[in-house]
């Protein structure tokens, strides 16, 4: 029976429903997580639980998380392992002689089967964003760039959120983030000038707006209204701008946008991280922030050319 401050975390814990939730981690992360009922397993892992083999790697071998398993399965790819319970490689000895198995093949194919119930996000031996998504470069003292990392870093702690949609279904694939860039694609530079006004600013009566613009007659240029849905005012109009600019741009163009509003570059460059890391709770604009950065860092964004901003003098 639960004591009452215990019942009060777990039924405020299902209230707001806090769950695992992320595009991509990093390995430590992946090899951290318990693997025993692995929670994003498939379910025959349920099967692998209490096998004889699964009771030596719980007991002698100490087998805990993902991590633990991986070791023990890569075991199988040692030059001098030989497929069979009495197999006299180093390893096969170490772990007859110090964990006292009796079948270290055995328990090594029971460790590989229980990775192989991992979907490729949580699976260890997967190609991960991570160690391919190059980090931002900053090439000029005026601009920085923008960071299109998705991996969750850190520890399994880092991983949970909270205030979720119970109705999204969580996607355990992984995003193919690699930058494949077509024979006739449009490839080099622009630079984008975005801006945005407000007419009565700070009044009820406010209506604000949001313009682009690349060189006469450019087809990028735009203005645009922003809807009453939206809060009438001049920093809004700069992140509407901002916005555009982003989901306008050719994919394969290296993209820098030139902005003289600092909110919308300490926004989305300096405290990004802290906002999502908080849901964008008792964030000015916290609304038109979450609507704004899938155009800067959805999965899409993340396999185009690299998006930069700068302030410009008034």
């Amino acid at each position: 029976m639960q004591t009452p401050d215990l019942k009060i975390l777990t039924d405020t814990a299902k209230k707001f429903g806090p769950r695992i939730e992320g595009m991509a981690f990093s390995r430590s992360i992946i090899q951290k997580m318990p693997i025993w009922y692995h929670k994003e397993a498939d379910s025959i892992i349920r099967t692998l639980n209490h096998t004889q083999a699964s009771q030596c790697l719980k007991k002698n071998q100490a087998v805990r998380t993902v991590g633990d398993a991986e070791t023990l399965a890569n075991m199988l790819q040692n030059d001098q392992h030989t497929m069979e319970n009495n197999c006299n490689c180093e390893c096969c000895t170490h772990l007859r002689t110090n964990p006292h198995c009796e079948h270290p093949h055995s328990c090594m194919k029971q460790a590989l089967k229980l990775i192989n119930t991992l979907p490729p996000k949580w699976d260890p031996r997967s190609t991960l964003p991570k160690y391919y998504q190059k980090k931002p470069q900053k090439t000029h003292p005026d601009w920085i760039p923008f960071d299109t990392h998705i991996t969750t870093n850190g520890t399994l702690a880092d991983i949970f959120r909270i205030f979720t949609n119970s109705s999204v279904i969580p996607i355990n694939t992984l995003p193919d983030l690699k930058l494949q860039v077509p024979k006739n694609a449009d490839t080099g530079n622009i630079i984008v000038a975005a801006d945005g006004s407000c007419y009565n600013n700070g009044e009820d009566n406010a209506r604000a707006g949001a313009g682009i613009y690349v060189s006469p007659d450019h087809q990028m240029n735009r203005s645009a209204k922003l809807p009453l849905c939206i809060g009438q005012s001049n920093q809004n109009g700069e992140m509407v701008a901002a916005k555009l600019a982003a989901e306008l741009a050719d994919p394969y163009l290296d993209l820098g946008i030139e902005t003289d509003s600092k909110c919308v570059i300490t926004l989305l460059m300096k405290t990004l991280s802290k906002m999502e890391d908080e849901g964008y709770i008792d964030t000015s604009n916290g609304a038109l922030l979450y609507c704004k950065l899938p155009a800067e860092e959805n999965t899409d964004t993340a396999k185009m050319g690299k998006r930069s901003l700068r302030t410009r003098e008034k």
